[in-house]
């Protein structure tokens, strides 16, 4: 299937297991570069060297999407790992579009990662046009 995404940016929370993961693979597999995190690093790694493997621009970290800051960090990262002529200490925000999704209710979030924002989501996805 062909979705048209090759090129695209996704950062998936959640993304070692489960729905997450599932939702990481399926974007990659498409031509998606990923950013993922997930509270094992050791889980993390493995799947960021999976989701290479198909060729796409991965990148992860363990994170606890509760602690506000450091998801807040995990996005900037991601961003910057993900997204072309993103430089250190610039702000992900001039990327046009940032779209956030909660599943598995798929209901569009609020994308200020609040500690309540973050937590009320299991497996968050967040696109960047």
């Amino acid at each position: 299937m062909d979705l048209n995404l090759k090129g695209a940016r996704a950062l998936i929370t959640g993304g070692t297991k489960g729905i997450g993961r599932a939702i990481a693979e399926t974007f990659a597999d498409e031509g998606c570069n990923v950013g993922i995190c997930a509270r094992n690093a050791e889980e993390v790694d493995a799947a960021v060297a999976e989701l290479s493997a198909k060729g796409v621009t991965a990148f992860g970290q363990a994170v606890d999407v509760g602690d506000g800051e450091a998801f807040k960090a995990w996005i900037d990262a991601s961003a910057m790992s993900i997204v072309p002529g993103m430089a250190p200490g610039s702000s992900p925000s001039p990327v046009s579009g940032l779209y956030c999704f909660r599943l598995p209710h798929a209901s569009l979030a609020s994308c200020q990662a609040s500690s309540s924002a973050a937590a009320s989501a299991q497996t968050a996805l967040l696109m960047i046009s």
